[in-house]
């Protein structure tokens, strides 16, 4: 199949355009809690943050199209680190606000919307499974 690229979008709209113009009709939409150093006021402070992700994938092109938005998060996150796996969980209402919103876009522009996060990984591992 070839390897697969990736295309990062830095407007939310431009993203939708070019999703729509190549045919896609599946976009996964994901939000993540995390902890970044951030350096302020003289010294390093770990902040939580919290992304928000839309990915679709082009078979016929070959290439993951990407957006991300990033915050700060009002509210703790917490990450589980266990064995083999590891998770943020957050309570950030604005971001699944927004979340929501994005979301009923995208299904207005007639594409369907699942949780979750294309990747080069995730793509290789269901092509070579699913033969």
């Amino acid at each position: 199949m070839g390897e697969i690229k990736c295309q990062q979008f830095e407007q939310f709209g431009d993203f939708v355009e070019e999703v729509t113009r190549r045919g896609v009709k599946l976009v996964k939409l994901a939000n993540y809690g995390f902890r970044e150093a951030i350096r302020k006021q003289g010294g390093v402070w770990i902040e939580p943050r919290v992304k928000l992700i839309a990915t679709a994938f082009s078979k016929s092109d070959n290439v993951i199209m990407r957006w991300e938005e990033t915050v700060d998060a009002q509210q703790m996150v917490t990450v589980l680190a266990l064995a083999g796996t590891s998770q943020a969980l957050h309570n950030e209402q604005t971001v699944m606000d927004r979340k929501a919103s994005l979301k009923m876009r995208l299904e207005m522009e007639g594409l369907n919307v699942a949780d979750g996060e294309w990747s080069p990984q995730s793509i290789e591992y269901l092509l070579a499974h699913s033969a």
